[in-house]
């Protein structure tokens, strides 16, 4: 089974947690960086010595930087499906996911470092402003390449949509005042459509896959194409280091079978 070290909080596991999704595969996740801490600890760094997350385990394999993580998934267990079976494609893919490291990234980290990590008497607008003016010039060229095609490499949903999918959320959560982007928009609609978020779920959805959920310690995240049961446990939590396990039926019903209650937590973050 699939080992994901990380915070469900960060974008970039965000991105991991998403072609799990996609591909329905049984994982389990552990919380780690962040409030949860441990990532500077020994162990931590014997997986990964940047200290940073996601860190993926499969068998023997461990792998950390979040778009390699996506493009083994893809090609691994989604060849034809997250990995396009054609090279025009999978290159353009590929290109999508380097423009979101390259790009948006650092466009956008202004406006979230300023909006959501500093306290508002503490906030430089300017530094804001200028962030979002960056991002929405970002988006623009996104906008235009999918006047010719639905999806970031073609006809078809692919592993290059998750990465810029998680930075478009947060485009649309810290740059309220925007222009029109049909196009951007109509792609945005079109895998947010797709996702099957439980009722209880009070926090905004990111397309197609995550909800953050008030029902459970730690932070859950649901996902479009789930496995029989989602196992995740957070060792590095005040609150709890209990197991939490959501069993999603195939009408994407789910009960949870244990985990204490917890107060909602962000998105973002």
């Amino acid at each position: 089974m699939l080992k994901i070290w990380g915070r469900n909080t960060s974008s970039n596991v965000q991105k991991v947690m998403w072609a799990i999704g996609e591909l329905g595969l049984e994982h389990e996740r552990v919380d780690i960086g962040g409030k949860f801490g441990g990532n500077k600890e020994p162990a931590y760094l014997a997986l990964n010595p940047n200290g940073l997350v996601p860190t993926l385990q499969d068998g023997d394999l461990t792998l950390w930087e979040s778009n390699s993580i996506v493009r083994y998934l893809a090609a691994r267990y989604g060849a034809g499906k997250l990995e396009p079976a054609d090279w025009k494609s999978r290159a353009l893919a590929s290109q999508w996911m380097d423009w979101q490291l390259s790009v948006v990234g650092p466009a956008i980290s202004g406006a979230f470092w300023g909006l959501i990590r500093t306290p508002p008497e503490q906030r430089d607008q300017a530094a804001i402003a200028t962030s979002q003016a960056k991002t929405t010039e970002a988006m623009k060229i996104f906008d235009a390449a999918l006047a010719k095609e639905p999806y970031a490499a073609g006809a078809a949903f692919s592993m290059g949509d998750i990465p810029v999918g998680i930075m478009a959320y947060r485009f649309r959560q810290l740059v309220p005042q925007r222009p029109k982007l049909e196009h951007f928009e109509r792609w945005y609609a079109a895998i947010a459509a797709e996702s099957r978020i439980a009722p209880s779920m009070t926090q905004p959805a990111t397309p197609r896959f995550l909800a953050c959920a008030t029902i459970s310690s730690p932070m859950m995240a649901l996902v479009r194409s789930p496995p029989a049961s989602t196992t995740i446990t957070s060792p590095g939590s005040a609150r709890s280091s209990a197991l939490c396990t959501i069993r999603l039926s195939p009408g994407r019903v789910f009960t949870v079978s244990a985990g204490p209650a917890s107060a909602p937590l962000p998105c973002i973050g």
